[in-house]
């Protein structure tokens, strides 16, 4: 994944330092996602230039969530 270049406050359970600024729903859904148990680490996937799943086009979720069980959940806003 990539890391951010424009950087934001360190949020609880971040894959990095820091993570890409969003927009207020966005900061309220990691403040939510950070207090559930089994989250281990979130990551704010950067627009176009982060993680994709490809299928006939790239798509580009705006959150990437692993779980303390290991499942990786790309979430879309």
């Amino acid at each position: 994944m990539t890391p951010p270049i424009d950087r934001t406050a360190i949020y609880d359970k971040s894959l990095y330092e820091a993570e890409e600024s969003g927009n207020k729903f966005e900061t309220e859904l990691i403040q939510a996602i950070t207090g559930l148990p089994n989250i281990r680490w979130w990551h704010r996937n950067i627009a176009r230039t982060g993680f994709a799943i490809n299928g006939f086009i790239n798509h580009y979720p705006d959150f990437i969530v692993r779980t303390r069980s290991g499942k990786m959940i790309p979430a879309e806003l």
